[in-house]
């Protein structure tokens, strides 16, 4: 990733922020720098942006900053909708989804859930945890909602993936 894109992204960036938020902006271009050091493909600048956004949304969810939250993951969704990024965009979809039960509006959670789940799919197996986690969510809200069969197929697929990761991590191939 070429310095000038970074330095860039980290003024602009930092010029937006105040107090903790610019410290976090720091880290997070910090960590965008080693992440990319050696690496052939470089993330472009609308991932980066839509990745800080990304990021800047997760503070202000674990703040309780609900509203706040909301803005920085539409506009992470906006920036990597033209994007190949499908673990990216099922992440912001399940963070959406969090958002939504958290003010009871289970129509919206669920669908952003489902949204997240399809992307993970895409992903293919490697993103089993998310899906796994996207189905308890799934199944939280069902329960939440009174719809106690539903709530336990997804707690059930939920399971399903837990006990298919763990075969796999237990898995040696010097077993064979």
């Amino acid at each position: 990733m070429a310095k000038r894109s970074l330095s860039f992204l980290f003024y602009y960036l930092c010029g937006k922020l105040s107090g903790r938020m610019k410290l976090l902006g720091y880290i997070f271009v910090l960590l965008l720098m080693v992440a990319c050091a050696g690496r052939e493909e470089a993330v472009s600048p609308q991932v980066e942006e839509a990745l800080y956004h990304f990021y800047t949304g997760q503070s202000y969810q674990r703040e309780h900053k609900y509203y706040e939250a909301m803005e920085e993951f539409l506009l992470a969704e906006q920036l990597c909708e033209e994007t190949d990024k499908v673990v990216l965009k099922g992440q912001i979809c399940w963070h959406k989804g969090c958002l939504y039960a958290g003010k009871f509006d289970y129509a919206n959670a669920l669908e952003m859930f489902t949204q997240a789940n399809e992307w993970f799919a895409q992903a293919g197996s490697d993103v089993r945890e998310y899906r796994m986690y996207t189905y308890e969510q799934i199944a939280k809200v069902y329960a939440d909602n009174g719809n106690p069969q539903k709530s336990v197929e997804y707690y059930r697929l939920a399971m399903e993936l837990a006990v298919q990761m763990r075969a796999k991590m237990l898995y040696s191939p010097h077993d064979s």
